[in-house]
Formats: C-alpha cells, sequence, structure tokens
C-alpha cells in the first residue's frame, strides 16, 4: 500500500509510471464503491471461520422409496 501511495502522490514516480494523483472526490468515490464489498467479505470470513463444526446436510431419499429396479428398466 506504501508502494501505490509513493508511485501516485511522488511526482517522478507518478511521472515514471504514467499516474495521476486521485483527488478527495474520486476517494470518496472509491470509499463508497468498496465500503459494501469490505462488509460483505468481512461477514463472510465471520461465519467462515465460526462455522466450521457444523456439516449442511443434504436430505437424500432413502432407498426403500425408490423405485424397483424391475419397473425401471421397463
Amino acid at each position: 500500500m506504501i508502494f501505490h501511495i509513493l508511485i501516485l502522490y511522488v511526482h517522478p514516480l507518478a511521472v515514471l509510471f504514467s499516474v495521476t494523483p486521485l483527488s478527495w472526490a474520486e476517494w470518496r468515490l472509491v470509499l463508497y464503491l468498496s465500503f459494501p464489498v469490505i462488509i460483505i467479505d468481512e461477514v463472510l470470513k465471520f461465519f467462515s471461520r465460526n462455522t466450521k463444526g457444523i456439516r449442511f446436510k443434504f436430505r437424500f431419499r432413502r432407498p426403500d422409496m425408490l423405485p424397483k429396479r424391475e419397473s425401471r428398466d421397463k
């Protein structure tokens, strides 16, 4: 992150990499657009770390409820 800031705001580096510094309005737009993504990512990490012992159980049909092989092959 420090290198990115240096490249953006130190003039010789900005010229070398052909970039221009962001204005305060552009920084606000970046934060406005990235904030929901950060929150969603943190919520997903919280649930993935705190549900390690929980297994999702899928309900499969019981074998005795499936049609018999003979009737299926006809």
